[in-house]
């Protein structure tokens, strides 16, 4: 198939920064004076912030500060990237600046809210390789639910069946999959060992995002 456009998650995809949310709210919360379980880190990931939020409060009690802590944690992780850089994955400027040579319209899609995801695209030197952005606030349903790439391809002018989209979240591929759209799953922290029921929502399974950019280019 020719691919009209691609669309990228972000986190964990194109940035290493679910490892860096688990290191900083793992500390946030003892210095809240909470130990939090390394579970709900994980099944928030491709999230929104809605379904994250229930999530947490689902393992720690409805009384938990759960917009205190998301607070913080949107200070902490802004701090750290300022002062650490942008946390990119490998191959991540390359396969974009690859696509965008080519010519092929690109969009990230990604449950992260406008001004936090404009922050961390705008650190990694990014943001002129990208047509356009759909942001995990612009929509009612966040993933597994499709909304998020319907938006992205309508925004980039592209049919769906016609888009690739590349995910590192099981709960991505599924809206993939929902959307009508070719996915590629490039694992991080959830893998297809973990969720083998995904296996079938994901196209093709690659090991990085060179292998990905090969997919693509070569299509």
């Amino acid at each position: 198939m020719v691919y009209q456009a691609a669309i990228f998650d972000m986190d964990g995809l194109l940035l290493d920064t679910e490892r860096l949310y688990i290191e900083l709210g793992t500390q946030l919360g003892k210095d809240m004076g909470y130990s939090l379980p390394l579970s709900p880190f994980l099944e928030s990931i491709g999230r929104d912030s809605r379904d994250a939020a229930r999530i947490f409060l689902s393992y720690m009690g409805e009384d938990f500060p759960i917009d205190a802590l998301r607070s913080q944690m949107r200070s902490r992780m802004s701090e750290a990237i300022r002062e650490r850089g942008a946390p990119r994955k490998p191959y991540a400027t390359e396969i974009l600046t690859r696509l965008h040579e080519a010519g092929m319209p690109i969009a990230i899609a990604t449950s992260t809210g406008r001004d936090e995801a404009r922050f961390r695209i705008e650190s990694a030197g990014w943001t002129g390789l990208f047509e356009t952005f759909a942001f995990g606030d612009e929509v009612s349903h966040g993933k597994p639910e499709p909304d998020i790439f319907l938006l992205a391809a309508s925004r980039l002018g592209a049919e769906p069946e016609h888009c690739v989209v590349l995910e590192d979240s099981p709960y991505g591929l599924r809206a993939a999959r929902r959307a009508g759209m070719t996915s590629i799953w490039v694992p991080d922290l959830l893998t297809p060992e973990s969720f083998p029921e995904d296996r079938a929502n994901a196209d093709f399974i690659v090991g990085s995002l060179r292998e990905a950019c090969d997919i693509i280019m070569h299509s």
